[in-house]
């Protein structure tokens, strides 16, 4: 289940296990939309967060470091994997929780004040 208040547009969630991207927000509702597909309003707690995994990023292109266990994102970004959880890192070392995409979106658009495109 996710709150309406945790999301910003262009975030991506799940609806009966399809990514979806939310086009709007009005209160406890939510608009989304995967495509050109029929858009999806609906009481926000009836989409999911998807969970932050390896090959979520490795199924849109990005370059997975069996190394270090990561992802680069940018130049100054990078997601490492933990288990369950992901831990977005900067080049000065700031780590931060993070559990699902929708969180790595917000939180990336915070620190670059630019979307990041998934």
């Amino acid at each position: 289940m996710i709150q309406s208040t945790d999301l910003r547009l262009g975030n991506l969630v799940k609806y009966k296990g399809e990514i979806v991207k939310v086009f709007e927000i009005q209160n406890k509702f939510i608009g989304a939309k995967e495509g050109n597909s029929f858009p999806y309003f609906l009481l926000a707690e009836r989409f999911n967060p998807i969970p932050i995994t390896a090959e979520f990023f490795k199924e849109r292109g990005y370059g997975y470091d069996y190394h270090h266990n990561d992802i680069t994102i940018n130049s100054d970004y990078r997601v490492e994997f933990s288990l369950s959880k992901g831990y977005l890192i900067d080049g000065y070392g700031l780590i931060v929780e993070i559990e699902y995409i929708h969180e790595l979106q917000n939180l990336y658009y915070a620190l670059t004040k630019t979307e990041l495109e998934l």
